[in-house]
């Protein structure tokens, strides 16, 4: 049975349109990956204040629609998110992948083989594609406890939106 939810559109000019006004459940993924490409930090932060739970929520919920099982063939691991925020608060989430399906919980038994600790508002990026994860973790804005390999590859498993490159002159 294939997902028949409708998605919103976004007609606006991305650099005009208030994240935190979004519906995340709503919104086509490309259309809010464009709109992240666009938006600096503190925006993103500020959609992050007024809906932090609903929007880390609807990102892991899609996890499931866009993994791949092919790309994670013979893997077998329980990986745990840790999302920062500027005020301290931290979201997590554990990713079990095991006999080629994905499942999201926010509370898992036994060890993860890779913790990954990372702001949300990176996190955000990278689920968006428009930010690499071992970027990060080069630029020390990843931290990684445990299987580092493993974790380097986790977006691997994943199809990401491609967002649209921003027209030149």
């Amino acid at each position: 049975m294939s997902d028949t939810t409708p998605r919103a559109t976004l007609s606006a000019n991305p650099a005009e349109v208030d994240l935190s006004t979004i519906d995340p459940t709503a919104v086509d993924e490309l259309e809010f990956a464009n709109l992240v490409r666009t938006a600096a930090d503190s925006v993103i932060e500020e959609a992050l204040a007024a809906g932090r739970e609903l929007i880390l929520d609807e990102i892991f919920r899609r996890m499931n629609e866009h993994f791949e099982p092919e790309r994670a063939a013979g893997v077998e691991a329980l990986i745990e998110w840790r999302l920062t925020g500027p005020d301290g608060a931290e979201d997590r989430y554990f990713l079990t992948i095991s006999d080629g399906a994905c499942a999201v919980a926010k509370e898992a038994e036994g060890t993860p083989r890779a913790t990954l600790s990372i702001s949300a508002v990176d996190f955000i990026r990278v689920a968006t594609g428009n930010a690499l994860g071992p970027a990060l973790y080069m630029a020390g804005r990843v931290l990684v406890e445990g299987d580092i390999t493993l974790a380097m590859t986790v977006p691997t498993f994943f199809r990401i939106p491609e967002p649209t490159p921003e027209s030149g002159s």
